[in-house]
């Protein structure tokens, strides 16, 4: 595959080497995913990704970060809704957290693939324990609001 390389801002330039990192994951897996790879893949040279990330574990970690903002985001957007019943809104929530993008069989791929790494690698380990605590501590409020409207409040 050739590329050609491209001057862009660096916020541009970061979130191509971040999807790039997402597809060459996609498609050969996480170990493949080397810095030769990954720069061929954003059409950018590899110390251009040392320059951003300082490593590909780096960029990987912001990979992993991307994939959870995009897993999450639609049922945060429906937390931040304030159209309907708490309980019409828990459904559009449950709906969005199981519906595309989220469902989506590349989506599941990468998710699956990060969360096989939490075992064996601690800084991935944490990037999931600091989102999902986050996630969780989003939803309570409107948890809240559902016990509340079915006199079950705490």
């Amino acid at each position: 595959m050739t590329v050609t390389f491209r001057r862009a801002p660096d916020f541009e330039r970061r979130t191509d080497m971040i999807e790039a990192t997402l597809d060459c994951i996609a498609e050969t897996g996480i170990r493949a995913a080397t810095v030769r790879a990954l720069a061929a893949r954003a059409g950018v040279s590899s110390g251009l990704i040392r320059h951003h990330f300082a490593s590909k574990d780096n960029l990987i970690l912001a990979a992993y970060r991307r994939i959870i903002e995009m897993i999450t985001r639609p049922a945060l957007d429906v937390l931040e809704s304030s159209g309907g019943t708490p309980h019409q809104r828990l459904a559009s929530f449950v709906v969005a957290s199981l519906s595309e993008p989220v469902a989506d069989p590349r989506m599941l791929s990468l998710w699956a693939t990060f969360i096989s790494q939490i075992h064996v690698d601690p800084q991935i380990a944490g990037i999931h324990r600091e989102s999902y605590v986050s996630f969780r501590k989003a939803a309570e409020p409107l948890i809240g609001e559902v016990l509340a409207a079915e006199g079950r409040g705490s």
